[in-house]
């Protein structure tokens, strides 16, 4: 249910000034707390990886490991994704592993899916970028097609789409 208020001319200017005003002071916040959740994400990532020697000392973490940027392109994040995790993932797995570095695809999930979905399905195959397999519970999983020998058609289970049916 609305209320409807009358505003007088004199004030309307004003008042889309005022709200201009607090737009840009809520995203220039959101910019901040985005910025924040990042170097917590790094942080944390570094600590997961730091390992405990023989002796019991931790070794050094070193702060520009891991480092992630958000303006690469699509494949270049996916591909970070990959061996950021060492291992062949699904689509959920590299949105949950770039969303520790870009928290703003918690609230934008679907066009991370979208844009994660295309690449993959235009970049996965023979001689291309990423190679694919299913697993287990019937979901596909991706890994770099660079790590492997591409000679043949078969690689550990993984199999190579020759494109679309049409």
């Amino acid at each position: 249910m609305s209320i409807k208020i009358e505003i007088n001319e004199a004030h309307v200017k004003q008042l889309m000034e005022f709200y201009i005003q607090r737009i840009k002071v809520l995203k220039e916040e959101i910019t901040e707390r985005e910025r924040e959740s990042k170097e917590l994400n790094e942080s944390i990532q570094q600590l997961r990886k730091a390992v405990s020697d023989k002796s019991g000392n931790v070794q050094k973490i070193n702060p520009k490991a891991s480092r992630y940027n958000t303006l690469w392109p699509w494949f270049r994040k996916i591909e970070f994704a990959i061996n950021h995790m060492n291992k062949p993932i699904s689509t959920r797995e590299i949105i949950e592993t770039l969303s520790e570095f870009e928290p703003s695809f918690l609230y934008n999930r679907k066009k991370a899916v979208a844009s994660i979905s295309s690449v993959l399905s235009t970049k996965s195959g023979k001689g291309k970028k990423f190679i694919r397999k299913q697993n287990d519970i019937g979901e596909f999983i991706y890994t770099l097609a660079e790590q492997y020998d591409m000679g043949s058609a078969t690689l550990e289970g993984f199999t190579f789409d020759e494109g679309p049916p049409f």
